[in-house]
């Protein structure tokens, strides 16, 4: 009587504490999770490859310095404009952005599409709000 009046109360407890808070916060502990996997991913990644990274601070040190800021202001210029690309394609469906939330959400996509498997849809997963 007392072992099934307990295992009762425990499976109360999860229908109605523990259920409700995963099923509220799914997308959350998702996040969470993916955010885990990709910081253990990185650190393992920085471990195996040591002596690569090591060789492209040495290449780096030893490139031409203009071409290096010419590299990075291109790419500051893509991001720009891929930022001015998702305002205008908002706007297109009378969504109003700004360039700075544009460019944030454009570095979140392509940062997480990078890492994984199905980049799009999980890029899309992350960046779209309940």
């Amino acid at each position: 009587m007392i072992k099934e009046n307990s295992s009762a109360t425990i499976r109360n407890f999860f229908k109605d504490k523990v259920f409700i808070f995963l099923n509220e916060n799914a997308k959350l502990i998702t996040q969470f999770l993916f955010t885990a996997l990709f910081i253990v991913l990185a650190a393992w990644f920085i471990f195996r490859q040591k002596h690569e990274l090591n060789s492209v601070i040495i290449v780096i040190s030893d490139a031409n310095k203009y071409w290096i800021l010419a590299g990075l202001g291109l790419v500051v210029f893509y991001i720009i404009v891929q930022g001015i690309m998702y305002v205008t394609s908002f706007a297109s469906i009378d969504v109003r952005l700004k360039l700075w939330d544009a460019i944030i959400l454009f570095l979140k996509r392509n940062f997480i599409s990078v890492f994984l498997p199905a980049g799009a849809v999980s890029s899309w997963h992350f960046s779209v709000t309940k």
